[in-house]
């Protein structure tokens, strides 16, 4: 179960977001929301936001919490265009027309040069007649499945290739160079990929990635072709771009690919001279889906902090600090239960007491010289207490299921040795075992068998002078009856046990006296989900808030929580001049200030106990103009704590106790370790001892397991994530992270629809609020209802000047009248029958949709 951490960059889907620059000519083309790069996350209040005046302003959003949810990329099949399509011998702009590209700018189409699409290529033609005296400015865009047509996606494993060639007789030093960009972007027309080449008397170029560093490619001499190839295979892999089968650039693909786009320019009027004949041609451009490598599935546009995946069964591998915008792959277990791909794959060398674990002629191969064997106390005991390979299951399972195994025993009789079969509860406790221990004692062979089912007793009885070179085991559950079988040891009986769910298997070798032994195990055959990945996404994020402004000693700035569920400062003038205050603060928070020079001002952490901090003149002189950033750290307070001494059996339960959390223990419990209950899906049990911390998740049972238990007093901390997002991946799928407004339950409203891109240098926030509705008119085709609300917008926390939004509705534009700087009214049509009106309110600046559904 392995968690590799990728960074620096990111496809930030943004779900409601329509760039304005493909549907409107006039538009800038190929640029993403200004200052914005390639480094975003996104915020949204959702698809469906119910909307509604006067609510959701107190915390809490009148119903409404912030949450995030995963949204699966999809991978589109792949495309190729070799210009072969009519009409042929035309203008550029005419063949796009009539075969689904975007066209833009101005390209030449005379006897003295033009830009057609001829013979099967797209060509750029100067035929050294004369100079046509103007500049040209052009691109041919291509979407690669857009909105709605075919099944979507984007290309997160591809083979981009391109076939160029050019030619010419003789070029002056005075004339006019053409430049040639080839760009691929991502879908929110980022650049993934950006070759650029001018000609002379060649074609040179070079290539970038994400806006790195350029790369110089070979030139393109005349009568040459030259074939380009861009690699990768899915995100946080390595990509390479080939020129004729040689690298010439190497980098980590963090964006799939949704648009090529081929950009042309010259500027005659600039120059004294005018060309000699030559051609430009673009034979071909292809994208081919590669299939990804391994079973990992990543998952993009992460936010800053510490993120870690906390499978189902509370397994977890040790968080990643993740740049804004980054991610993380998650590898699917690999179960390889048949040994036929010469590796052990998951299945884990417990504390490595095996001395031999490896793979080889399709048989997993042990060896130990370690005590640990389940013999007569295996039961509810911990796996982690045993020798062997154990595999944790990522995803604990319920009701019936099979686990049989077979095993060579490859040396002869020598001391003494246990084999065995046990499946674990999702705590990782032995619930059911059979154990044989070879027993060589005075030249003779006994094979001592145990074997059971909790909550009852181990069976125990021996075979005297009975040996066997291979053993099957068998162990099933039908309902609470469980079947337990092995032929060669003459086990076959059946107990009423637990119900409880399954969280691991066991394959038990140890050694007990003398010599041991060798052992080949066949496979390991099994209906338990053995190789899915489910669990939950978790973070521990710093939230920022940030106030701008000019701060007076009866300044008091208040931390809350706004329905959109973005953290603000809110300022009030109330207090006495002792100098500004901070409120709605807990322990652990930080508050840094800065002058509007930008230089540190102040910087503190509030301490524990406290709800806030005062700052006095003396230390920041005032009033002062600058920004107050209050920075949350909510994930280091525990909800719950313990302190004390813990034995073998103990349970702490974790409760609500009125407006508080409390730890309930109890004893007696027939493990050999401390069950914490109560949790939730990937809650953090932190145990410190000392100068010794050790972390624990809960899986979905909402529970975990402490062990070993530490000597004398510990605290037992509960720390929630700030987020959390569970989740079932596909193997090879790729996913985007949303934060989006959700409605938890029917009637919930609010009165502020929003969508937020933040940068680690640039946030850019739209959003509308209704302030009121009021019936106008009952018409026989429906009702009108006028609609007064705020439209605004905010570059990095600040008031940006925002132009008059578009209202939409059913597909129809409405009008709209300016009553104020940022207040709009409109007439809107609402249906005979039905409860809400959609809207959808687009900020003509970015493009940016917001969505919702007004409730009549």
């Amino acid at each position: 179960m392995r968690v590799k951490i990728m960074v620096k960059r990111i496809w930030g889907r943004i779900s409601a977001l329509m760039l304005i620059m493909l549907i409107a000519p006039s538009s800038t083309f190929m640029q993403p929301l200004v200052g914005a790069g390639s480094y975003y996350v996104t915020y949204r209040s959702g698809e469906d936001v119910v909307l509604a005046p006067n609510s959701g302003s107190e915390a809490g959003g009148g119903g409404t919490d912030l949450t995030y949810s995963l949204m699966q990329i999809p991978q589109k099949d792949g495309w190729g265009e070799s210009f072969d399509s009519p009409p042929q011998g035309v203008p550029v702009a005419q063949w796009a027309s009539a075969n689904g590209y975007q066209f833009e700018g101005n390209a030449p189409s005379s006897a003295a040069m033009w830009l057609n699409v001829t013979g099967g290529r797209l060509e750029w033609h100067n035929f050294y007649t004369t100079r046509t005296k103007q500049a040209y400015n052009c691109t041919l865009t291509k979407e690669l499945d857009p909105e709605g047509e075919g099944e979507g996606g984007w290309l997160s494993a591809y083979n981009l290739t391109m076939v160029l060639s050019f030619s010419r007789t003789w070029w002056h030093s005075g004339s006019p160079p053409l430049y040639l960009t080839i760009t691929a972007l991502d879908a929110n027309m980022v650049p993934v990929l950006v070759m650029r080449f001018n000609h002379t008397n060649a074609l040179n170029g070079n290539a970038t990635a994400y806006g790195g560093s350029p790369v110089p490619l070979s030139p393109v001499g005349s009568g040459k072709t030259f074939a380009f190839s861009l690699v990768t295979i899915g995100y946080g892999q390595q990509a390479a771009l080939y020129q004729n089968g040689t690298q010439k650039l190497a980098f980590i693909a963090y964006t799939p690919v949704k648009y090529i786009a081929v950009s042309f320019f010259i500027n005659e009027p600039a120059y004294a001279n005018y060309d000699r004949e030559y051609s430009v041609r673009i034979n071909e451009i292809g994208a081919a889906p590669l299939q990804e490598l391994g079973q990992a599935a990543a998952v993009v546009g992460l936010p800053c902090g510490e993120w870690a995946w906390v499978w189902s069964s509370g397994a977890t591998d040790a968080p990643f600090q993740v740049q804004n915008g980054g991610g993380i792959s998650i590898a699917a277990p690999v179960f390889n239960g048949e040994f036929s791909e010469g590796t052990t794959g998951a299945w884990v060398n417990l504390d490595s007491k095996l001395t031999a674990f490896s793979v080889s002629d399709g048989k997993l191969r042990t060896a130990t010289h370690s005590r640990g064997g389940l013999g007569g106390v295996g039961l509810m005991a911990n796996a982690q207490g045993f020798t062997g390979a154990y595999y944790r299951l990522p995803t604990l399972h319920e009701g019936d299921f099979y686990v049989a195994t077979y095993v060579d025993v490859a040396s002869g009789p020598a001391g003494r040795n246990y084999i065995g079969l046990a499946v674990t509860d999702g705590l990782g406790r032995v619930v059911a075992y059979i154990d044989v221990l070879y027993a060589y004692i005075s030249s003779t062979m006994e094979l001592r068998r145990y074997y059971g089912v909790y909550p009852g007793a181990v069976t125990y009885s021996k075979l005297v002078g009975a040996w066997c070179t291979a053993i099957d085991f068998n162990i099933s559950r039908v309902g609470t009856t469980w079947y337990l079988r092995s032929t060669q040891l003459g086990i076959d009986c059946q107990f009423e046990g637990t119900d409880s769910e399954i969280g691991g298997i066991l394959l038990n070798q140890a050694f007990d006296y003398y010599q041991s032994i060798d052992l080949a195990w066949d496979y390991v055959r099994t209906n338990l989900p053995v190789e899915n990945i489910s669990g939950a996404l978790c973070a521990s994020l710093d939230l920022r808030s940030v106030k701008a402004g000019t701060f007076h000693p009866n300044t008091t700035l208040t931390f809350t929580r706004t329905s959109s569920g973005i953290a603000l400062l809110e300022a009030s003038s109330s207090e006495s001049a002792g100098g500004m205050i901070i409120r709605g603060l807990a322990d652990g928070d930080g508050v840094t200030i800065f002058y509007s020079n930008g230089s540190v001002a102040y910087n503190t952490t509030v301490p524990s106990g406290s709800t806030g901090i005062t700052i006095s003149p003396a230390q920041v002189p005032q009033p002062f103009t600058g920004t107050v950033v209050v920075t949350e750290r909510a994930y280091t307070r525990a909800l719950a704590s313990f302190i004390g001494n813990l034995t073998a059996g103990d349970s702490l339960t974790f409760e609500r106790a009125q407006d508080t959390y409390v730890f309930n223990k109890t004893t007696g419990g027939e493990w050999d370790g401390v069950v914490v209950s109560g949790l939730q899906l990937g809650w953090r049990v932190l145990v410190t001892n000392g100068t010794v911390n050790a972390t624990y998740w809960a899986g979905s049972s909402g529970e975990t397991m402490i062990y070993p238990i530490p000597c004398g007093a510990c605290t037992i901390n509960v720390l929630p994530p700030t987020a959390r997002i569970p989740a079932s991946l596909q193997p090879g799928g790729n996913y985007a992270l949303e934060r989006i407004m959700h409605i938890n339950h029917y009637g919930a409203c609010t009165d502020t629809a929003f969508f937020e891109v933040d940068t680690s240098s640039y946030t850019y926030r739209v959003e509308a609020k209704v302030l009121s509705t009021e019936l106008y008119e009952i018409a026989p085709t429906g009702i009108k209802i006028r609609i007064i609300f705020e439209f605004r917008s905010y570059e990095n926390g600040l008031p940006s000047r925002c132009m008059p939004p578009k209202l939409y509705s059913g597909g129809i534009q409405l009008p709209i009248e300016q009553l104020s700087q940022n207040q709009y009214e409109a007439l809107v049509v609402g249906p005979e029958e039905g409860d809400w009106i959609q809207l959808q309110i687009v900020d003509p600046s970015s493009g940016i949709v917001l969505k919702g559904r007004l409730v009549i």
